[in-house]
């Protein structure tokens, strides 16, 4: 008979226990919390992606650069300036990095037979540049290499060393 009595209880709640199983059930201010909870975790993983996008643009632009620079060094070969036009070269293609913070090597003829030329990272400047050039075209390689210091900082978190480094060979003309 007990059992009779709770079906029917169940079928036909009483207007307290209908009450009170709707308390129960009422999910409202439940979308609220899960937002509080899952708002954390997608503000971190939003803030990480644009970090990484601008760690990720800075390196396309270093590498941009560097295309650039070694495009002017290999083409310098009777000029009498032919770190200034690098440097102008890769000044013009990475206007969001800073010059001051790159350290540009200039390389011909892998080193070797005739030298290479390393900016001085106070004065920027190298005087050795046009003497280190073949007299003719197309025998010797020049490389440009250009790194630069990675600023990759996830809120407090600083990955280091975070250094971006690129480099390019091309035949001096």
């Amino acid at each position: 008979m007990r059992s009779q009595a709770r079906m029917a209880a169940r079928r036909y709640p009483t207007p307290n226990t209908s009450r009170a199983i709707r308390r129960l059930s009422n999910e409202r201010g439940a979308v609220a919390v899960e937002f509080a909870l899952v708002l954390p975790v997608i503000c971190l993983m939003l803030f990480a992606i644009i970090q990484f996008g601008i760690t990720l643009n800075n390196y396309i632009e270093l590498a941009n650069a560097v295309t650039a620079g070694e495009r002017a060094i290999s083409t310098s070969r009777g000029s009498t300036t032919p770190y200034n036009n690098t440097e102008d070269a890769i000044i013009a293609n990475a206007p969001n990095l800073s010059w001051s913070q790159m350290t540009v090597t200039i390389t011909v003829n892998n080193g070797t037979a005739n030298g290479s030329c390393t900016t001085d990272t106070a004065t920027k400047t190298v005087s050795a540049c046009s003497s280190l050039f073949p007299t003719t075209a197309g025998a010797d390689p020049s490389t440009v290499t250009i790194t630069y210091p990675c600023k990759l900082t996830f809120f407090t978190i600083k990955f280091t060393p975070c250094t971006l480094s690129s480099t390019s060979t091309e035949f001096i003309q």
